[in-house]
């Protein structure tokens, strides 16, 4: 799945008429790693959105500024213009800060870019011979309903402690719902330990720091990560290039 192309599909069909939504609707609907990347793409069209707005905002902002000073030039008592010219000032910033304050921030952004649910080839290999909790418990994994699918892996972890793999997911799924103190500690752990899934604790780990925003942790394991051989070397290396 060529990613770069699917988002220009996104925007030629967002922008048509309602053949052109209906026909996104299908494609959206049509996989689930089609309707990761469709989310992806919306968060993205709303960060540019509220960037605009921003500076919009910001250049209202200067003129009205440049039309206080002016008016503030023909008035006699000084001490009344500057105090009316900040009130101005203050009312008319009231809503860059609002729009600042919704705008995510650089570690934010890329943690949006990067977020998305893992499933290993292991799982995929030994589904069939898992119970059948267990595998109502992957597929909301998989659709992101981390919250009905936490209990059940935080059960089967409690009675299978030597399962990394859906302690792995039990700890994505903590980081999918903000829990960040849990999604460390699970991930701390699994990341400490030599095993297969050592290297991609880490990179969930790295950005649960980011998401806490804890840059210069981030860049730490990203960092040890670009050394290894693994399918987040690149990714890892993408991320430190825009932090």
């Amino acid at each position: 799945m060529d990613k770069d192309k699917l988002h220009i599909r996104f925007e030629e069909l967002s922008e048509g008429g309602e053949e052109n939504q209906k026909e996104l609707q299908e494609l959206v609907d049509s996989d689930p790693e089609i309707k990761r990347e469709y989310e992806k793409f919306k968060k993205l069209n709303e960060l540019i959105f509220k960037y605009h707005k921003y500076e919009d905002e910001k250049k209202l902002i200067s003129e009205a500024f440049e039309k206080v000073k002016e008016k503030n030039r023909y008035k006699q008592n000084q001490r009344y213009s500057f105090y009316k010219a900040a009130a101005v000032i203050i009312i008319l910033l009231l809503p860059i800060n609002y729009y600042l304050f919704l705008m995510p921030s650089v570690n934010e952004s890329l943690f949006q870019q990067n977020f998305e649910p893992l499933i290993t080839e292991t799982f995929a290999r030994d589904l069939t011979i898992r119970n059948a909790q267990l595998v109502s418990a992957i597929e909301n994994y998989k659709a992101e309903n981390y919250k009905i699918a936490i209990p059940i892996f935080e059960d089967h972890v409690s009675e299978n402690p030597a399962d990394v793999e859906i302690q792995l997911y039990l700890g994505i799924c903590y980081l999918g719902i903000d829990n960040i103190d849990n999604a460390k500690k699970t991930l701390i752990t699994i990341a400490n330990q030599n095993n297969d899934f050592s290297s991609t604790a880490n990179w969930y780990l790295g950005l649960t720091y980011l998401k806490n925003d804890e840059p210069d942790v981030a860049k730490r394991i990203f960092n040890d990560l670009i050394f290894e051989d693994t399918k987040f070397s690149e990714r890892a290396k993408n991320i430190l290039a825009d932090l």
